[in-house]
C-alpha cells in the first residue's frame, strides 16, 4: 500500500541566502562599529585635551573676579577664552570663535590662544593683541579658517576698560545701577581675512566703577539674546557672576545646540592697584 505523499513544512526560520549578510560583510560591519568607537574615545581625549589648554572656569586677580564656562555643541569645538595678568595691574582677556568645528577648529583655537598670551605677555593693548593674532593668520595656511574675538583689558592703575573687537558680538558692561551697555560693537573684520594691510580695528574706552561686571561670550549665546532680559537677571538685588552664567547657559539648553557656546565675566570688587595687592 502506498503512503500519502508527505506534505512539505517551510522552515519559518529559513530566508533565502541572498538575504542573510554574507560573512565578510558581517566583518565590515563589526570593524565599522569598532572604529566608530575607536574615534568617539579619541575624540573624547582630544576634548580633554583642549581643556587642559583652557584657563580655570574660576579665579581671582587683585580684587577682580573671573569666572568661565565653555560648553563644546561636541567633544571639541573651536571657542576659545583666555585670560592673562601684567604685574603692573592690567588684566586682558579674550574670547574667541574659529570658523568651523571639530578638530581643525580645535586646533587653530590653541594656537590663537598662545598667540594671544604672547602679545599679551608683551604688553599690548586689545587692539594690538587682535592685530597680532591677524599677522600670525595671515601667515598661514589654514585653508580658509578665520577667526572672530573680542578683546578687553582692565586697567587698574587708571580705572579703565579697554575694548577692541574683531567681527565678534560686543561686550556687555553692566553698571551697578543695573545699566548695560555693549562696548567693542563696533570693531574691525574678523581676524584672518582681508590680509593685513587691510585690516583695521578701533579701540573703545570706559571709565571702570567699582561693582562693574564685564560679560563677554560667543554668538553660540549672543544669538536672539535679548539684553532688557539680561539687565533683569537677578532683578530684586545685584546678581553675581553666577547669575549670569546660569541664565545664560538656560536659553542655550532649551533648544537643540547646534553652536560651541563660551562666555566669561569679570566683575570689579574695588578699584586702585597696589603691587602687594593680591
Amino acid at each position: 500500500m502506498l503512503s500519502p505523499p508527505r506534505r512539505l513544512v517551510k522552515n519559518p526560520l529559513s530566508v533565502p541566502t541572498a538575504a542573510c549578510p554574507a560573512p565578510a560583510l558581517a566583518l565590515d560591519f563589526e570593524r565599522e562599529q569598532a572604529t566608530r568607537r575607536w574615534l568617539d574615545l579619541d575624540m573624547a581625549a582630544a576634548g580633554e585635551v583642549q581643556r587642559t589648554f583652557l584657563p580655570p572656569l574660576e579665579q581671582r586677580w587683585r580684587g577682580v573676579e573671573i569666572a568661565a564656562e565653555y560648553r563644546p555643541a561636541h567633544q571639541v569645538g573651536g571657542d576659545f577664552f583666555d585670560v592673562a595678568t601684567r604685574p603692573e595691574g592690567r588684566l586682558t582677556a579674550i574670547v574667541g570663535d574659529v570658523a568651523g568645528k571639530g578638530v581643525s577648529a580645535a586646533l587653530v583655537m590653541a594656537r590663537v590662544s598662545s598667540e594671544f598670551r604672547r602679545f599679551a605677555a608683551a604688553g599690548l593693548r586689545p587692539r594690538g593683541i587682535l592685530e597680532g593674532v591677524n599677522r600670525w593668520l595671515d601667515q598661514q595656511d589654514l585653508c580658509d579658517k578665520f577667526v572672530t574675538a573680542v578683546c578687553v583689558e582692565l586697567d587698574l592703575r587708571w580705572g579703565l576698560w579697554i575694548v577692541a573687537s574683531a567681527g565678534h558680538p560686543a561686550a556687555l558692561l553692566r553698571r551697578t545701577d543695573g545699566t548695560l551697555e555693549e562696548l567693542g560693537g563696533v570693531g574691525g573684520p574678523a581676524l584672518g581675512l582681508g590680509g593685513v594691510a587691510a585690516w583695521r580695528c578701533e579701540e573703545e574706552s570706559e571709565m571702570a566703577e567699582a561693582g562693574d561686571t564685564l560679560l563677554l561670550m560667543t554668538d553660540g549665546l549672543s544669538d536672539g539674546l535679548d539684553l532688557g532680559e539680561l539687565a533683569a537677571v537677578a532683578c530684586g538685588r545685584t546678581p553675581t557672576l553666577e547669575d549670569f552664567r546660569r541664565d545664560l547657559f538656560a536659553r542655550v539648553e532649551r533648544g537643540p545646540r547646534r553652536d560651541d557656546a563660551t562666555w566669561l565675566g569679570l566683575r570689579l570688587e574695588r578699584l586702585g592697584f597696589s603691587a602687594g595687592t593680591c
